[in-house]
C-alpha cells in the first residue's frame, strides 16, 4: 500500500522535478469562497468562507512545506460573501 507523502518529504523535490508553481500554495477566490490549492497534495487543499482565514491557512501550509505562498486577488462578484462597501 502506497503512503501519502508527508509535508517534510514534499520540501525536498528531486532536481528539476518541480517548477516554481509546483511548490507554491495558491490562495484564490472560487465561486464566492476562498480556497487554498496545494499542487500534488489535494488532501491539504481546503475552502474557507473568508479571505483572511484562507490567507492565514495558506501561509501556514506553505511555511510547513517550505514552499512559497501566493494570493490571487479577485474582483468582487456581488456574491453575499463579498465585503460590503460602506454607505454614507
Amino acid at each position: 500500500m502506497a503512503s501519502t507523502p508527508s509535508m517534510r518529504q514534499a520540501t525536498t523535490p528531486t532536481l528539476g522535478a518541480m517548477t516554481d508553481s509546483a511548490n507554491t500554495v495558491v490562495t484564490r477566490s472560487n465561486r464566492g469562497q476562498w480556497e487554498n490549492a496545494v499542487p500534488g497534495h489535494p488532501e491539504l487543499s481546503h475552502s474557507y468562507s473568508s479571505k483572511e482565514e484562507a490567507i492565514d491557512a495558506g501561509r501556514a501550509t506553505a511555511d510547513a512545506l517550505g514552499w512559497h505562498h501566493r494570493v490571487e486577488d479577485a474582483a468582487p462578484t456581488g456574491a453575499i460573501t463579498d465585503p460590503q462597501e460602506e454607505r454614507s
